[in-house]
């Protein structure tokens, strides 16, 4: 399930705690076979519409796959060098993630030997994405030069380009189940 786009933060009157109902505020996997969804527009003339969808996995057209177990947690990064002394940070390294949604760098705590650090605390989908920001401006980044970037992926930047090139903590024990069409076969997973 995706996020909601514009949600910051659900309204504390609403009681919630035992409905059947789940607000995603991060990216979650879908456990169920098939799905309800919903879609609402409203139009500036006053027409409005609400599109409910229903979907489901064909069990004779798919096979389970199950990956092996990863790495315990996968992190930032490997190699792509020194920044020049023009290019180093004024202040300070700083992180920014999914776990914020996108919205608050914080700085990163220097270990020394040009090590920085910085405690991340997986939500509940235990798969978390960010980016390092050099004095916290998000046109000098630093990031794996494509999206979801494991471990020991090359550092690309400081600079503007690398939205949506992300570097990915991957807490999960193993992934989850994939239903592959059999004409696919295993190099679909590739």
């Amino acid at each position: 399930a995706t996020p909601n786009l514009h949600l910051r933060q659900a309204n504390p009157h609403c009681d919630l705690e035992n409905q059947p109902v789940n607000i995603a505020t991060e990216l979650m996997e879908y456990q169920k076979q098939s799905a309800f969804v919903g879609v609402m527009a409203r139009g500036f003339g006053g027409s409005n519409i609400y599109t409910i969808a229903w979907g489901a996995m064909r069990d004779k057209n798919a096979q389970q796959v199950v990956i092996s177990a990863r790495d315990s947690i996968m992190y930032w990064p490997g190699g792509g060098g020194a920044l020049a002394t023009e290019q180093m940070p004024n202040h300070a390294y700083m992180i920014v993630g999914s776990w914020s949604q996108w919205q608050e760098a914080e700085a990163m705590e220097p270990e020394g030997d040009s090590t920085y650090t910085y405690i991340v605390v997986l939500g509940e989908s235990r798969f978390e994405q960010f980016q390092i920001w050099l004095d916290g401006d998000p046109t000098r980044v630093l990031h794996p030069g494509h999206a979801k970037g494991f471990k020991d992926t090359t550092v690309f930047g400081p600079g503007a380009m690398g939205h949506g090139c992300n570097w990915v903590i991957d807490g999960r024990q193993e992934l989850p189940a994939i239903k592959v069409p059999k004409e696919l076969g295993d190099e679909s997973l590739l």
